[in-house]
């Protein structure tokens, strides 16, 4: 298997967009929930539950990479 990807800074170049990604949408989610408990409102519950829902999927996508990224360091 050829890998681009050889030093611990270019890991962590690719892994920051990622991160700041993950951050937005949890943060996106828990607006949403907290106006739901607020206002009662159940557009924000649903989108509050997607967002989340995404986050919790882009948590595994992060650590499927860095267990990936750790392969390749060590190969």
């Amino acid at each position: 298997m050829v890998s681009f990807i050889k030093t611990l800074p270019e890991i962590i170049l690719l892994l920051v967009p990622f991160i700041g990604i993950l951050i937005y949408t949890f943060y996106t989610g828990s607006f949403h929930l907290r106006r739901y408990i607020r206002y009662g409102t159940h557009k924000n519950l649903v989108f509050g539950a997607l967002t989340m829902l995404i986050s919790l999927i882009l948590v595994f996508f992060l650590i499927a990479i860095i267990i990936s990224m750790v392969g390749v360091l060590k190969a």
